[in-house]
């Protein structure tokens, strides 16, 4: 992850969007990550908004229902205005209950105190499975069994698990690529549900240490 937001892992929740038609991270056709990908986000507690990434060093708080933090977060904006707000084309909005502002990044510790962002499990990677929404629950005795093969192969390269994990699901388990994203589960919990978790497991042990 190269994203701007990168810094703020460890610091506060950054979460990335997912796509709704396959309940998984925006992927290529390959089923690898978006390189492009770029929407990020830090949500705001009490469910008050975001803050997303606009361009350059330049923020936008996303503020929902609270139309006096607006205001408060203007009359702090205006004291520290966005610099090229003309030359980006940049434009706040306000109305139906939300309401967007601009900030330059390096003045968000002002506007801290006020919007008040999470940190609900702020050392998580963006991309972790458990930031999904959870649509099939696996057996904790289950997901015991798997943890130390999977690190292995995880330890040996970002791509190597799902790779592997493909592979399975089209050869075993007699499933295309296309139809294991409709069902919106994580390779996992697809292979698990599917009946095939020991299988699984044994498939992992023969390919930990191959190229």
């Amino acid at each position: 992850m190269s994203h701007p937001f990168c810094k703020y892992v460890g610091t506060y929740s950054v979460l990335a969007e997912y796509d709704r038609s396959t309940n998984d991270w925006v992927r290529d056709e390959y089923g690898n990550l978006d390189e492009s990908f770029e929407d990020f986000y830090i949500p705001l507690e009490g469910n008050k908004g975001r803050i997303l990434y606009y361009y350059d060093n330049i923020l936008i708080l996303y503020i929902t229902g609270d139309s006096a933090l607006y205001r408060k977060l203007k009359t702090i904006q205006k004291k520290n205005p966005v610099k090229k707000a003309k030359e980006y084309g940049i434009h706040d909005l306000h109305g139906d209950g939300e309401g967007f502002i601009h900030i330059n990044a390096k003045d968000l510790p002002k506007y801290l105190p006020f919007i008040n962002p999470s940190t609900k499990n702020k050392n998580r990677d963006p991309f972790d499975a458990k930031n999904l929404p959870v649509q099939y629950k696996m057996p904790k005795k289950d997901l015991n069994k798997s943890e130390d093969i999977i690190s292995k192969i995880n330890s040996q390269g970002n791509f190597k698990m799902a790779n592997l994990s493909r592979k399975f699901i089209k050869t075993v388990c007699n499933t295309e690529l296309s139809d294991f994203r409709k069902s919106g589960l994580t390779f996992c919990n697809f292979i698990h549900k599917s009946g095939k978790w020991d299988e699984f497991l044994i498939f992992l042990q023969k390919n930990v240490n191959k190229s």
